[in-house]
């Protein structure tokens, strides 16, 4: 009972209802209860402990009604915590602790509505054995004392039962059709769950806010997949955009108005429309790669692709899809699930780059050098002039570029979105007092370029060099969403500069405990990401093991024989050594009493199954071996 309580304790504690302050003394209460069980008769002392919950309970409900509805469920949970507590420290040998098991029941079940990290099924794992290991012990102490012996038999009993319980939960929640987007009834009428931030995925967003705050979970559920039809993996950008933002304010980085048009702007090469295909100006000849795109459905309209990009052509699938170009080069269509479309890649490091910075911008480059309206730009005013000063006056504008991103990359510390040591802002983060992700990285990017009257803007999308199957498909998962910065060369155009650290770099400024639990939390996700999609993976993956098998045997006949007698081998030992311990008389009596069709009814010794046997076995040789084998099992059990 005392670890039931203390894992309720820890379920509350995750679904965060309560501060530490409200948890400590129930966490102190719940250990010391052993010591406190000579007290348990005292009236003195049980006086105290109902004065202390009805003092808990006239806090709880003044906060309840000052706070209207919006924390009742959270405030709840922490009042059937203090009684689990209060039942634990005061009850009695003479007292059934029912309502203790069904009390934790309920907060284990609420909880697991409440909180979605790794914590929870962690923590579950330990509550379950508990759980049914404590009913089996109280159900079985009700009729007296047990041995230790006893004990242990229904603790391991308890715990084969609650691996089996375990075990058809998680078949029942991969198989069993469910709806994780389906509000609850009182959801938005009595919002009881305000309290709470709600959890943020990462994945591409065609916004930046820099403030936003709450859990973050990271996925590795599939957003693109590019598989190369022509040309070399080199000539595939890792950076493939799906939006560009150009308006600034304040940490918050938006689209330059939702412009969709087929003119060409003073600022990028717009792209023409052909049946079923848009292609860039003068393309003709440039190709250098060619590639097949896989965007799988996802909350967004826009397709994919890198800044070299130089035709666009929808696949047989997805040729329904409507196509709408932007002036910033890139591409919306009318279908949010799966889209197949195929590229034209030219080499980005064809591009000359250097152009001298001018004085006066054309008119389309105007919006690319506002800065937002905000005082809190002296700091990375004075990062960028204090960055560029030792280069010449003349020196090219890639070069100021080159340094600011440098500079970035090698002096700021790369955080996983979420990190509690983030930055909070843009200011924080330039001042060094704490790390940040790739939005700080290309907010900063962009607005120091700003303050140098660089034109430049920040691209969304995903970032990736996990080549697979050969070097011939770039996967891209929801995790690997990212930002950056495109800088305008005046001669050259635009171009893409990442100023966050390499993906090598990132890995290794992680502590080895926080690459463990983020490959934790993704194996969890994947768990809770396990939607009807997966779910048709998964049988389908099943269905063709067979062949899969069959193809092994054929393919490597030695290897796979091998690999058979290793798991006979296996199964034979696990057997031996469950008959090993079950004695050969009681073995020998278990047969004979399977050969003469009888079945032991509960609580029937061998001795009465044997004198009801002589009137319901016919054979009188099977009737014989049964009366041998009950008299060696009494013999068995008499000598041990």
């Amino acid at each position: 009972m005392q670890a039931l309580v203390l894992l309720d304790l820890v379920f509350v504690q995750m679904t965060g209802s309560a501060g530490m302050h409200w948890l400590v003394p129930l966490y102190v209460f719940a250990l010391a209860a052993p010591l406190l069980e000579r007290f348990r008769n005292r009236l003195a002392y049980r006086m105290a402990w109902n004065a202390g919950l009805i003092c808990f309970s006239g806090v709880l409900l003044r906060h309840a009604l000052r706070a209207d509805l919006a924390y009742v469920l959270e405030d709840g949970l922490v009042m059937a915590v203090f009684c689990q507590v209060h039942l634990l420290n005061n009850l009695r040998s003479s007292q059934r602790p029912d309502l203790l098991f069904f009390n934790a029941f309920l907060i284990a079940i609420i909880t697991g509505f409440m909180t979605e990290g790794l914590g929870f099924p962690i923590a579950f794992l330990f509550f379950a054995p508990c759980f049914v290991v404590g009913l089996e012990l109280l159900n079985a102490s009700r009729s007296g004392a047990l041995s230790t012996g006893a004990t242990r038999r229904l603790a391991m009993d308890g715990g084969k039962r609650a691996a089996l319980v375990l075990g058809l939960s998680l078949l029942v929640f991969l198989f069993w059709p469910r709806d994780f987007q389906r509000k609850a009834f009182f959801h938005g009428r009595l919002q009881l769950m305000a309290s709470r931030p709600e959890r943020m995925e990462v994945g591409f967003n065609e916004k930046l806010e820099l403030d936003r705050r709450g859990p973050v979970g990271a996925s590795d559920r599939e957003a693109l997949r590019v598989t190369l039809l022509e040309g070399q993996t080199s000539d595939v950008s890792p950076l493939w955009r799906g939006a560009t933002l150009g308006a600034t304010n304040d940490g918050a980085w938006s689209p330059i108005g939702p412009i969709v048009s087929r003119t060409a702007g003073p600022s990028d090469e717009p792209w023409e429309r052909q049946p079923g295909r848009l292609l860039r100006p003068g393309s003709q000849g440039s190709e250098i790669s060619r590639v097949a795109v896989l965007r799988f459905e996802q909350e967004t309209e826009r397709l994919f692709a890198p800044l070299p990009a130089r035709g666009l052509v929808l696949g047989a699938e997805s040729a329904g899809a409507l196509l709408r170009p932007r002036l910033d080069g890139t591409v919306d269509t009318d279908e949010t699930g799966d889209v197949h479309y195929e590229l034209v890649l030219a080499r980005a490091s064809t591009v000359e780059l250097g152009g001298q910075r001018v004085d006066e911008l054309p008119a389309g480059l105007v919006p690319y050098v506002a800065l937002p309206a905000t005082g809190r730009l002296d700091r990375a005013r004075d990062l960028a002039a204090g960055l560029v000063a030792p280069l010449p006056p003349d020196s090219e504008q890639h070069a100021l570029v080159s340094r600011l991103s440098d500079h970035l990359s090698e002096s700021y510390a790369y955080l996983a979105p979420g990190s509690e040591e983030s930055a909070r802002s843009l200011d924080e983060f330039l001042a060094g007092d704490g790390g940040g992700h790739c939005e700080f990285f290309a907010s900063a990017m962009a607005t120091m370029l700003r303050t140098l009257g660089i034109p430049c803007r920040v691209v969304t999308g995903y970032r990736s060099t996990r080549w697979e199957d050969g070097g011939r498909v770039l996967s891209f998962a929801m995790r690997d969403a990212h930002a950056w910065v495109e800088v305008h060369d005046p001669n050259a155009g635009w171009y893409a500069v990442d100023p966050s650290p390499p993906l090598a770099l990132q890995s290794a400024s992680t502590s080895l405990w926080a690459r463990l639990s983020s490959g934790a939390q993704a194996a969890w996700a994947s768990v809770t990401g396990f939607d009807s999609e997966r779910r048709a993976a998964f049988v389908s993956w099943m269905k063709s093991a067979p062949a899969r098998i069959a193809a092994a045997f054929r393919e490597r006949p030695l290897e796979a024989a091998l690999a058979t007698l290793l798991v006979i081998a296996a199964v034979v030992l696990v057997v031996r050594r469950r008959l090993s311990r079950t004695p050969s008389p009681v073995r020998a009596y278990r047969r004979a009493v399977r050969r003469a069709g009888l079945g032991c009814l509960p609580g029937e010794t061998p001795r009465e199954l044997l004198a009801r046997a002589k009137a319901a076995v016919p054979s009188r040789e099977r009737l014989i071996a049964l009366a041998a084998a009950t008299r060696r099992h009494e013999s068995e059990r008499y000598a041990a």
